[in-house]
């Protein structure tokens, strides 16, 4: 078992290493958002410098309405809700937080900035998916733990299946149950986190 241990930590390594690189190349090591404010804030410029070249009022107007959205990170607010978002209670927080869980909440009009979205997301979703949540989180944590656990878990007839398994099978199916659990979990967690900033996003503007 020991043996299987240091094989597996050794090639894990590799590839979670190998993974961090691919998706480094790929995304530019730059989130979602970040890749939004950006672009807007480039376009912002651009603008603002045509504007100056040109004194277009309407390059003035696109030079600002960029401008805003790329303070507030979203996707499809109207300019109307982008201004009701600049004025919440504590805008550096709160917007940021509310570009994590847009998908639960929206901006509503200024004496209450947030609501749900969907009714069912006032309550009953949201229990429902902190319950399902927590529970395939342990489950998660159970299958990442199990390549190391199992001798004392699993039947003799099914540690015995396993011990004639040659090392490579082994390692692959450590590797497997490690994998899925780590994502399992940490889909679980980001689920109920999501939840919890909306809720407290929530909360802090009324």
């Amino acid at each position: 078992m020991n043996i299987l241990s240091a094989e597996f930590f050794k090639y894990a390594i590799a590839i979670i290493t190998l993974i961090i690189q691919i998706v480094a190349v790929r995304s530019g090591w730059v989130f979602p958002k970040d890749k939004i404010f950006t672009s807007r804030k480039n376009i912002s410029e651009f603008a603002a410098a045509l504007y100056k070249n040109s004194n277009d009022p309407e390059l003035q107007r696109i030079a600002y309405e960029y401008g805003i959205a790329a303070l507030t990170k979203d996707k499809n607010l109207t300019m109307a809700q982008r201004k009701i978002l600049l004025k919440c209670k504590n805008p550096v927080s709160d917007i940021d937080n509310y570009s994590k869980c847009q998908h639960l909440i929206s901006v509503n009009d200024e004496k209450r900035i947030f609501k749900w979205k969907k009714w069912g997301y006032r309550w009953l979703y949201r229990k429902a998916v902190e319950v399902f949540s927590l529970v395939f989180y342990f489950i998660g944590g159970f299958l990442t733990a199990l390549p190391f656990l199992y001798e004392g878990l699993a039947s003799p007839a099914v540690i015995d299946r396993i011990n004639h398994l040659s090392r490579l099978q082994k390692l692959s199916m450590a590797s497997y149950l490690f994998a899925c659990g780590i994502c399992l979990a940490l889909i679980c967690l980001h689920k109920v986190s999501t939840i919890a900033i909306a809720e407290k996003t929530i909360k802090a503007n009324r």
